[in-house]
């Protein structure tokens, strides 16, 4: 929908969204998106249903599929915990929020020159998430790149971990919603300086 973060469909396309473990249809919440597209782009080949690999919140609704998108599933973090699936970090969420900040090493300024590190094909990621278990303590670990040593402007790094972590731990559908913060998660945030993430480098297309 124009201007907003809603999505909603063509009519040639029929969506669904998908519990992430049963994989049946659920009216509202967290899913995976599964898209079949109908006449007239199918009429010399077979109809399929397919998952597209997002993760998507539904927006109930009685007209057509609506839905907000949260990141590609094998990028955002969760678990699953007496039966039920538990959300932790959402990366669309985390991208939107990083945008705000000039200090991360998006781009580096030179004199009277600017140089994009490219982030769509072959590139080194300057954000890293990392997630393991750790005793009964689930530890969420983002690695942030920054344009400069975090140690040369403490109070700044300061901010912007505070920053993050409070927006993080009010996102809607996540153990953090509403102000909780169970004791058996940890979400850290860690900078570092240009190059220190030390990450393999990613190819999108």
């Amino acid at each position: 929908m124009r201007g907003s973060d809603v999505f909603v469909l063509d009519p040639h396309l029929v969506g669904e969204v998908l519990d992430y473990d049963s994989r049946r249809p659920v009216d509202g919440g967290v899913g995976l998106l599964a898209l079949t597209n109908l006449h007239p782009f199918v009429q010399l080949q077979p109809t399929i249903r397919y998952l597209t690999g997002d993760l998507v919140r539904r927006i109930p609704c009685d007209g057509p599929l609506r839905f907000q998108f949260l990141g590609k599933s094998k990028n955002c973090i969760s678990r699953l915990r007496n039966g039920t699936r538990e959300w932790l970090l959402f990366s669309a969420r985390l991208n939107d929020l990083l945008h705000q900040f000039g200090d991360i090493r998006t781009f580096d300024r030179y004199s009277n020159l600017v140089s994009i590190c490219d982030r769509s094909l072959g590139s080194h990621p300057v954000v890293q998430v990392t997630s393991q278990e750790i005793g009964n303590t689930m530890l969420v670990r983002i690695a942030i790149e920054l344009r400069y040593s975090p140690h040369g402007r403490p109070l700044r790094v300061a901010e912007m971990k505070s920053q993050i972590l409070r927006a993080l731990e009010n996102t809607p559908d996540t153990v953090f919603a509403g102000g909780r913060k169970p004791e058996d998660v940890d979400l850290d945030v860690v900078f570092c300086g240009p190059g220190a993430t030390n990450a393999p480098i990613v190819v999108k297309i």
